[in-house]
């Protein structure tokens, strides 16, 4: 559910990037804002969303190539913890519109601002599920901050520094089965720290189909959730991902990662 991390820009006046989010309203009609996806495209985002997202050329272009070249012509993607779509939409513009699929987000106001976004990018082929994916069918309370913010769910009696919603949990194994033409061929997974209950709740499906994934490990998170490194290797090598990779290309040793880390999982 992490927001679009857009490059790093070296001026530390907020002027050039106010100047650069006015260019980028004027750019989207008003409407929206037009900013760089990957190279050689352009995103539309809500202007409701405008105090997380800004213009500049946007840092995962890598992670979008990854998932790009993994997926058939018309093929299916599945972005699990969309926050607003900018994966979705900037994998869309990657493949030239060959692209279908669903993106999952569980907090009201973040999914209206979802499918604003899909609306805006002309992304039709795109469920916008208002769902958590889990280990269990049930609820979960999530946190649920305003404006596209880095939202995530609250475990046990954890409390939150604002507002907490309580939303509808399903497994992925479940949701495939009720969609079945929307059986991934690639998985975005970005869940703050629930990487592991989402990879349960989808083990049949991963397990059949192997569709290569970006996972975000939010490591750091782990141990307050009672989850630990060998866990989620275990259950993806369990799975049949043979390779764990970093955006280098280097392996992943989830061990000695104590802080947030993309793993790239392929059989």
């Amino acid at each position: 559910m992490t927001p679009h991390r857009p490059a790093t820009h070296a001026a530390t006046s907020p002027w050039p990037r106010r100047l650069s989010k006015v260019r980028a309203a004027l750019a989207g009609g008003l409407r929206a804002l037009a900013v760089e996806g990957v190279p050689g495209s352009s995103l539309r985002i809500p202007l409701a969303a405008h105090r997380r997202y800004w213009a500049g050329p946007m840092g995962d272009a890598d992670l979008i190539a990854f998932l790009a070249a993994a997926l058939p012509r018309d093929g299916v993607f599945l972005d699990v913890g969309a926050n607003i779509g900018v994966y979705s939409v900037a994998l869309a513009a990657a493949r030239e519109g060959w692209l279908r699929g669903a993106a999952f987000e569980p907090v009201p106001e973040t999914h209206r601002l979802l499918e604003q976004m899909l609306a805006l990018n002309g992304l039709e082929g795109f469920v916008a599920e208002r769902l958590a994916l889990s280990g269990a069918r049930g609820m979960l309370r999530f946190s649920a901050a305003r404006g596209g913010a880095n939202n995530f769910a609250l475990s046990g009696g954890a409390v939150a520094d604002g507002p907490v919603v309580t939303v509808d949990a399903v497994r992925l194994d479940d949701w495939v089965g009720a969609h079945p033409e929307l059986a991934p061929d690639a998985v975005k997974i970005d869940v703050e720290g629930y990487e592991l209950e989402v990879l349960k709740g989808g083990a049949e499906t991963l397990a059949r189909r192997r569709p290569p994934l970006v996972v975000e490990c939010h490591c750091a998170s782990w141990p307050e959730l009672g989850v630990s490194a060998a866990d989620v290797e275990r259950q993806l090598r369990g799975l049949g991902y043979r390779t764990l990779e970093g955006r280098g290309g280097s392996p992943v040793n989830l061990g000695s990662c104590h802080e947030t880390v993309q793993v790239l999982c392929t059989p």
